[in-house]
């Protein structure tokens, strides 16, 4: 049976809602870095383990959630609301671990419930998702971007007040319960409504074969990007503050700009109709291969960097559910494009190491050069990844 229109835009609201929650929960826990090293006295240093372990966990869920979907698992709406409330609850639990291994215990529990509500809610949504484009993912990804704008603003304000470890976290865990509360309210469907048809499974589509080798490039691809997205977002404040000799304060500008960048091209994304995926998708290619050679040359100007930073993330915006979108038209089974999501989370895995490894080798003036050679192997798998979007 087909759902109703008013049943699907409330589903449609609700997968976006939780989605703005995964943002929120996910981006707590790097603006609490120094206020728990002082509260263990730790070096903040060894954060970057429990943050590994977090991606790892996130891998790891959306693949096995993948993994399941793909041999009958349905039951994505029960899971996504599920994981988001036990990501609430862990949220709300921050301010009361005795020690450091607790600590990780959550941050590695709440990466694994990241993982469930990103795959199960962006799989669904691109199925719902009609037009051309992906403009729905676009738009979940606009409101991913506004949460991770507003958990650290959160953060700030209640740490400026001096709030309590335990009061930080049971805010951002209740709201994060709120959150997985309304998109309950709105998920609820009726008995005699059944799924849309877009998610019943597909004799035909589970017949046609699907070609590994192709499937690879669409994985490569996404792995990529997240190298250079990631990569940037943890870098460039400090390149800024070691190149051009500015405060922390300044630097983290940069960082503040490309969100902005990131934000505006998604919205714009979710306004308009994009019929022609892999074009676009070259385009936001070579724009940030543009933005990477401007940024490189312009050293000699603190205010122009600041600019293509902005520039830098408005291209690299639309990338993600751009591919997400390319793979839902090319093969067709969502719990692929879960396996698409887990290679994203292995690029923001091992994407922040393997940069600080190589401009320790090259020197930190390297950064814009290292990022510019991702971003030319992402232009060749783009190539393959044509071939194969052409093949119906």
């Amino acid at each position: 049976m087909h759902i109703r229109a008013s049943q699907r835009r409330r589903m449609i609201i609700a997968l976006i809602v939780s989605l703005s929650g995964f943002s929120i929960s996910v981006n707590v826990m790097p603006s609490l870095v120094t206020k728990f090293s002082g509260v263990f006295s730790l070096d903040p240093a060894v954060f970057g383990a429990a943050f590994s372990l977090q991606f790892v966990s996130y891998a790891v869920t959306s693949s096995l959630i993948a993994y399941m979907t793909g041999r009958g698992f349905r039951s994505l709406e029960p899971l996504l609301i599920f994981s988001l409330v036990c990501s609430s609850l862990c949220l709300a639990l921050i301010g009361y671990v005795p020690g450091f291994a607790h600590l990780v215990l959550l941050m590695t529990a709440i990466g694994a419930c990241g993982g469930c509500v990103e795959a199960s809610g962006t799989s669904l949504l691109s199925q719902y998702d009609t037009s051309h484009g992906g403009r729905l993912v676009h738009l979940s990804q606009f409101f991913y971007c506004i949460g991770a704008f507003s958990a650290p603003m959160i953060i700030a304000l209640m740490l400026h007040l001096d709030s309590s470890l335990r009061a930080v976290g049971l805010l951002t865990g209740g709201l994060t319960l709120l959150v997985s509360l309304a998109a309950l309210s709105l998920i609820k469907r009726r008995p005699e409504e059944g799924p849309p048809s877009s998610l019943l499974p597909s004799h035909k589509h589970q017949e046609e074969p699907v070609s590994l080798q192709g499937f690879i490039w669409f994985l490569f691809m996404m792995f990529l990007y997240v190298v250079v997205e990631v990569s940037a977002v943890s870098w460039f404040p400090f390149y800024m503050e070691y190149r051009f000799m500015v405060p922390s304060s300044s630097a983290s500008l940069s960082l503040s700009l490309f969100w902005a960048g990131l934000a505006v091209s998604r919205l714009l994304y979710a306004l308009i109709s994009v019929k022609r995926t892999v074009l676009h998708t070259a385009l936001c290619t070579l724009g940030i291969a543009v933005s990477l050679v401007l940024l490189h040359t312009s050293v000699s100007s603190y205010a122009l960097q600041l600019v293509f930073v902005l520039m830098l993330g408005f291209f690299c915006g639309p990338v993600w559910p751009l591919l997400i979108e390319m793979c839902k038209i090319r093969f067709r089974r969502k719990h692929l494009i879960m396996y698409l999501i887990s290679a994203g989370s292995i690029g923001a895995l091992i994407g922040p190491s393997l940069t600080s490894m190589l401009f320790s080798r090259f020197g930190v003036s390297s950064l814009l050069s290292i990022l510019l050679g991702y971003t030319a192997v992402m232009g060749i798998v783009l190539i393959f990844l044509r071939s194969v979007s052409m093949k119906r």
